[in-house]
């Protein structure tokens, strides 16, 4: 269960629904684009995913070491 109750925290869940990151959800949005909010271009696509990290980052979820 994710930590907002809402729902099971899955990737889909976390990227595009969970309402504890909306505000950084949206920063994220408008630096993609609304079309390159998929999964696949997420996590594959070389110069969004230095985005996606730091969607990461800012949400302070998940700890990332460099």
């Amino acid at each position: 269960m994710c930590e907002c109750d809402a729902e099971r925290e899955t990737i889909e869940h976390y990227l595009f629904n969970c309402e504890l990151y909306d505000e950084k959800r949206n920063a994220l949005r408008r630096n993609v684009s609304i079309q390159a909010m998929t999964i696949s271009t997420l996590l594959e696509d070389d110069k969004i995913v230095r985005k996606t990290v730091e969607y990461i980052e800012k949400t302070g979820r998940f700890k990332l070491e460099r």
